[in-house]
């Protein structure tokens, strides 16, 4: 039942687009230095959404890569970076192979409200620009940071924050952390199935 739902999904989804890809509100042209690269050329239109789990003590960090095509095809990869300290480690990259109700959910992912409305902000809002009343004192814990970055028409953003969760439980005091725009980065994490 629940695959026949996604294909419908997916069936509705290119019925209602007509495959068209979303236009979304990157701001920020690709950089060369940008460690964030689509493994594939894009196309016009094209977009790539990488999603990277780093950080801790592990010596990669995990990409996750998702290329929209605007034929309607989605592709996936899976890298595996080594920490740039590591220089015997090599990077890895495998095809993810993606069956018709996954692509139709990952589909439904990019076109959602929660990853539109996110591509309007930038890195800077998760901090306010009020300064802080106190000297804020250093907040660590043993977590996992994320990463999500769009690309498409040769326009990136990227998102970043170490310990999401930590920081948005309020454990840590730190009275600079925009707490409304991280649940939103959190709820993008888990719209996309990250954590």
């Amino acid at each position: 039942m629940k695959n026949l739902t996604l294909l419908f999904l997916a069936f509705m989804t290119n019925a209602v687009t007509g495959q068209k890809l979303p236009k979304l509100a990157l701001s920020n042209a690709i950089e060369a230095k940008q460690l964030i690269k689509s493994p594939l050329a894009l196309n016009q239109g094209d977009i790539c959404v990488t999603l990277v789990q780093g950080g801790g003590m592990n010596g990669f960090d995990y990409y996750t890569h998702y290329i929209f095509t605007n034929d309607g095809d989605v592709k996936a990869f899976k890298e595996e970076v080594p920490k740039s300290y590591l220089k015997k480690l090599k990077r890895t990259q495998a095809t993810i192979a993606l069956d018709e109700p996954t692509k139709a959910k990952l589909i439904s992912n990019l076109n959602s409200k929660v990853t539109l409305e996110f591509t309007s902000y930038s890195q800077k809002d998760f901090f306010t620009p009020v300064k802080p009343k106190t000297i804020q004192p250093p907040c660590v814990d043993d977590a996992a940071g994320y990463t999500v970055s769009f690309i498409q028409n040769n326009k990136q953003l990227v998102y970043s924050f170490y310990a999401p969760d930590y920081y948005l439980s309020g454990k840590c005091k730190n009275e600079s952390i925009n707490k409304k725009i991280l649940a939103k980065f959190v709820n993008l994490l888990q719209l996309w199935e990250v954590y």
